[in-house]
């Protein structure tokens, strides 16, 4: 398959089994989306690092690193008109059994900032933290969606060796 990053880690995109990938700013990103984001159908994935993009392609896979899509069922908590934002996020339990989480441990993972989320009862929980969901699965629509409320690169996580695998095991289960 083959993934498309918006404003991610290199180190990251080099662990990963990818054909292709492209990065590209929210800028460019946002003048591709009067044309249905017809420059994005190639792409199996489409990871959001850091950016909450207003519009979506009809259909497709997103990876939501410390972002949440506006107009979505789940959504960011809003407090005085900004996102929640806690500090000292750690891992309460995960799904070992999902194909994401297989053989990855969870345990030691720390990041600094985790944004709280208003996660709609359909929606599969991955993680569970101590301040709350710290990885969802989300589908709506022809689209899915896994949110990571938290900077993945802000913590301990990428210097474990479950931070790979992890991304090996996600990219596959979401292409």
């Amino acid at each position: 398959g083959s993934e498309s990053i918006l404003r991610s880690n290199a180190r990251l995109i080099q662990s990963l089994p990818i054909d292709k990938s492209k990065v590209i700013s929210p800028t460019e990103y946002e003048q591709d989306s009067p044309n249905d984001f017809e420059a994005l159908r190639d792409f199996d994935v489409i990871f959001f690092d850091n950016y909450s993009p207003k519009k979506l392609p009809p259909s497709g896979n997103f990876v939501c690193i410390n972002s949440v899509p506006e107009g979505l069922k789940i959504k960011p908590v809003i407090q005085d008109g900004e996102p929640v934002v806690m500090d000292d996020a750690t891992v309460l339990d995960w799904k070992r059994e999902h194909p994401m989480l297989k053989a990855v441990s969870l345990r030691k993972l720390y990041s600094e900032h985790q944004l709280k989320l208003d996660v709609p009862p359909e929606d599969e929980v991955l993680v569970d933290g101590m301040l709350g969901p710290m990885m969802v699965l989300h589908r709506e629509d022809r689209r899915m969606f896994l949110i990571i409320p938290f900077d993945v690169v802000r913590g301990t996580w990428p210097t474990q060796r479950s931070f790979p695998a992890f991304w090996v095991n996600a990219v596959q289960f979401m292409a």
